[in-house]
This record gives structure tokens, C-alpha cells and sequence, in this order.
């Protein structure tokens, strides 16, 4: 028989696999996400759905080249890198905080973007993708380690599997919904 397994999210940041079976009535989609996980999820979202939806936005909102377009939304890996290195030797008292500000960073970044797409200024969406790389880069290692580090011995390399599983349904999930959305919005039939 088949399995779906999955990570839940707990709310002090301790996870739990959870196994789904197609013998239950119930989806796995269904489940009672924590708020940490459906949080998770989102985040994973935005940063997909900037990735696969913001050059074709810049340049029909700024008429930008591909090119131009694809190095304002490269500021984003730029920025996870960047934040990346510069906290890789954080101690365990900043990797809380790290946990706690990568998140927040994300909000404000994705939140960004939201707003300023369509807006007169190209520098603040620079900066809006710069927060939204910047907060990945702060705490997506340091989530992963704790995911990992509260496995015992015989989970940790499912629960460590579950983790790339998890942030591809995100980012799926976000490529879908921005999809969804750029439709609604009148971009089905291109935006020459």
C-alpha cells in the first residue's frame, strides 16, 4: 500500500512525521496545519512564485529586457547567499533569533512585492526581493537543523527527505496559486 509521508510543524519549532494513508477517509491536504508549518508553506510559496513570475511582471511593468528583468529577481539568491554566509557560524543563542528574523524577513519582503509590483519604484522591489532572499538565507538552515535534530537516530534520514518534500509542495503550490492569480488578473492571454 502506499504512504504519504509528510512533516508537521509543531508551534516550539519540534516536528512530528506524520504518515498519511489512502486507506483514511480523510486528505493529507486536510490536516490540522500548525500555524509554523502553513507559515512555512507560504514562505516557500512567495519566493517561487517571485522567481517564476516577476521577470515577465518587470518588463511588462518597466519594460525591461529578460535579461534586466531575470538580474533584478537574481537579487534574491544574491541576498539568500549573502545572508547565508554571513551567519553560518552563528551560535546556538542567535540561531533562535535567526529562526525568528528569517521569517519576519520573508513577511516584509514577500509583503513588498505585493504592494510595490505594479509600482513607480524598481530600486524598492530590488529591495522587497533582497528582504525575501535575505530571510531565507537567515534561518532556512538553522529550521532545517532543528527539523532534523528532532528526529530520533532511526528518522532522521526520512525526516530529512521530508523536508525537500515539503518545500517542493511549497513551491508548487506557490507556481499554482501565482498562477492562478496572474490569470485573474488578466494575464492569460500574454502580456505583449
Amino acid at each position: 500500500s502506499s504512504r504519504f509521508h509528510g512533516v508537521q510543524f509543531e508551534g516550539n519549532s519540534s516536528a512530528v512525521v506524520t504518515t498519511f494513508s489512502p486507506a483514511c477517509h480523510r486528505s493529507p491536504f486536510a490536516t490540522k496545519d500548525s500555524p509554523s508549518e502553513v507559515f512555512f508553506r507560504v514562505a516557500i510559496s512567495a519566493g517561487v512564485a517571485f522567481s517564476l513570475y516577476g521577470p515577465a511582471l518587470l518588463q511588462f511593468s518597466f519594460g525591461l529586457s529578460g535579461l534586466e528583468a531575470g538580474y533584478v529577481v537574481a537579487i534574491e539568491a544574491l541576498a539568500w547567499t549573502a545572508a547565508s554566509l554571513s551567519v553560518a557560524g552563528s551560535g546556538e543563542i542567535w540561531r533562535g533569533r535567526l529562526i525568528v528574523l528569517g521569517p519576519a524577513s520573508i513577511l516584509a519582503g514577500a509583503t513588498g512585492l505585493t504592494l510595490l509590483m505594479a509600482g513607480p519604484s524598481l530600486v524598492a522591489i530590488a529591495v522587497a526581493g533582497a528582504l525575501l532572499g535575505a530571510g531565507y538565507g537567515l534561518s532556512y538552515s538553522f529550521i532545517g537543523q532543528r527539523v532534523i535534530g528532532s528526529f530520533g537516530e532511526a528518522e532522521r534520514a526520512r525526516g530529512a527527505s521530508a523536508i525537500g518534500a515539503v518545500r517542493n509542495a511549497g513551491g508548487a503550490l506557490g507556481a499554482a496559486l501565482a498562477g492562478i492569480a496572474a490569470n485573474a488578473a488578466g494575464f492569460g492571454g500574454g502580456i505583449g
